[in-house]
């Protein structure tokens, strides 16, 4: 019945990311595939759910070490209210220095692009 009950949410535009959290081996960046948007909405629900500090069992290079690094560079383009908190979070608790450190680059570029005067 659990199982049902989240595989229904997967398609609602809001929910689905939190639907993620009830999975079997919840969350990890994997389920976001190449997804930006997902990526951002999905690691959103952990933080709000469960804390910055659960992202780094979330982002792991392990589900594809060059794969993490260039879903935080298409992150940052992702035009949400959640994607500076998500990145902010990753960078300052991520335990490998490459993923945190492509996060803060990413929060970076986030802030400047959102910074510079419409053309």
């Amino acid at each position: 019945m659990r199982r049902e009950a989240v595989a229904a949410l997967d398609g609602h535009p809001e929910l689905a990311p939190y639907a993620v959290l009830w999975r079997p081996g919840g969350p990890a960046a994997a389920d976001s595939g190449r997804d930006p948007e997902r990526f951002v909405g999905t690691l959103a629900a952990v933080v709000e759910v469960l804390g910055a500090v659960a992202l780094a069992d979330r982002v792991r290079p392990g589900a594809g070490a060059a794969g993490i690094g260039k879903m935080l560079d298409a992150a940052w383009r992702v035009d949400a209210t959640a994607t500076a908190e998500v990145l902010d979070a990753i960078g300052r608790a991520h335990p490998d220095k490459a993923v945190a450190k492509a996060a803060r680059k990413a929060l970076f570029e986030y802030r400047s692009a959102r910074s510079q005067p419409p053309h």
